[in-house]
């Protein structure tokens, strides 16, 4: 779904395009493959309950894949306080009387300031095995992690490859994932640069810079963190399972959950703006020859009206046939 011709034509000169790993890139569908606890009094079990009580009310891949996990494991609900949901960042409530907060490094670590240095060796190792973690924390120490993993789409490299033939100059992939994994994965799919380790505000500066270098921007996206970068690119594109805000925000939606609808629309827009142009060029071409042929005195007035009136049906008839 297109808003617009100011967006056709935008994603016509666009040359750059950057894309949010998870949900565009990746399939969006994680998956709980470990569980550690790092406290002698809590199971992996019990460290995973924790989490999917606090989560499940949650619509975000992380907490649906934590709580499906949860369910095939005998889910026992544990009760807590209201939650509080920090956007892109994750969520805190209180079990008996501690407080719990689950998310990313940065919110668990930085914006909670719980001490992280005691497990660092067991979450770099996590890391290094390629797994994205959620952090789980309780009154006030680290208590876990969940691993998760996300499959890259079947199509993706191909339709990277496609963009490329269709005149895009630059694919940039932007993800949270530490630098080693994200250029792991940009080596796979052909990606030509990386921007790891991200924070949720990083990305639509990062538009911003591109834009300010001079290039066209085309930013493609799913989640609620998104809709800053895809008002911000020159043309946003959000994926169909995405958030409602990135639908909302962005100058084309996707109605197919599926990559290759992203080189479709790429396709579509160039050959749009093809149409245009020559038919802008046959007009001028063609009403300048029969100017000047009536100008010399080579047509009739009723010649040079029918020539003239001819050639704009023509072109009408050739533009009303659409692109293919």
């Amino acid at each position: 779904m297109i808003k617009g011709a100011k967006s056709i034509e935008a994603l016509s000169n666009a040359d750059t395009f950057v894309f949010d790993k998870t949900g565009t890139l990746t399939c969006g569908e994680l998956e709980v493959i470990s569980v550690e606890s790092y406290s002698d009094d809590w199971t992996e079990e019990e460290v995973l309950n924790l989490t999917a009580s606090t989560e499940e009310h949650y619509f975000h891949p992380v907490a649906e894949a934590v709580v499906k996990a949860a369910k095939e494991r005998g889910f026992v609900h544990m009760h807590h306080e209201e939650v509080e949901f920090i956007v892109a960042h994750g969520v805190k409530t209180e079990v008996k009387g501690k407080s719990v907060v689950i998310g990313s490094r940065h919110f668990v670590e930085d914006d909670e300031k719980i001490d992280f240095s005691e497990h660092k060796d067991k979450i770099n190792n996590s890391l290094k095995n390629g797994k994205t973690l959620l952090y789980i924390g309780y009154d006030g120490k680290l208590l876990g992690t969940i691993g998760l993993s996300d499959e890259l789409r079947e199509n993706t490299k191909e339709s990277i490859a496609k963009l490329k033939n269709l005149g895009v100059k630059n694919i940039i992939m932007l993800t949270g994932d530490t630098k080693e994994k994200a250029k792991l994965i940009a080596d796979e799919i052909g990606i030509d640069e990386v921007r790891a380790e991200l924070l949720p505000q990083d990305k639509a500066k990062i538009v911003k810079e591109l834009m300010s270098e001079g290039k066209k921007v085309a930013f493609i996206g799913d989640g609620i963190n998104d809709a800053p970068a895809l008002i911000s690119a020159h043309v946003g594109i959000s994926m169909s399972r995405g958030a409602d805000i990135a639908k909302a925000t962005a100058d084309i939606s996707l109605l197919k959950d599926d990559i290759a609808c992203v080189v479709e629309a790429k396709e579509y827009a160039n050959k749009t703006m093809n149409l245009i142009n020559n038919n802008f060029n046959a007009t001028v071409g063609i009403n300048s020859c029969i100017l000047a042929g009536a100008t010399f005195g080579l047509f009739s007035p009723i010649v040079t009206a029918v020539l003239h009136n001819g050639t704009t049906i023509g072109l009408l008839l050739n533009s009303i046939r659409g692109v293919k």
